[in-house]
């Protein structure tokens, strides 16, 4: 994992963005991480069920926390914040990730 990027437990699901939220924490600098219910679908094992889309995609989150981590510390690495100053990890995004950790 990055070095100087620690996570906070906990997470919650965010409706407006169909993704879970999770932080991390840079120094003295809370950052906003999403992963998006599509990435979760994808690549972790979400169903894609649009009813209890926040359960599946919250179960899917908890199982995969470490990967999910690792990208999202790569993305705070490389600087890729969104408009808003969040990070957000789309299906592509993980995907292109997840290549790279395999490298």
């Amino acid at each position: 994992m990055s070095t100087g990027v620690e996570f906070e437990q906990g997470r919650l699901y965010v409706e407006a963005r169909h993704s879970v939220l999770f932080f991390a924490r840079v120094g003295g600098e809370r950052l906003r991480c999403y992963i998006t219910c599509e990435a979760l679908v994808m690549h972790f094992g979400a169903r894609q069920e649009t009813a209890n889309a926040y359960k599946y995609c919250l179960c899917a989150y908890d199982r995969n926390t470490e990967v999910i981590h690792q990208i999202a510390a790569q993305c705070i690495d490389d600087r890729a914040f969104e408009s808003d100053g969040a990070i957000e990890l789309t299906a592509k995004c993980v995907e292109e990730h997840r290549l790279a950790l395999a490298a």
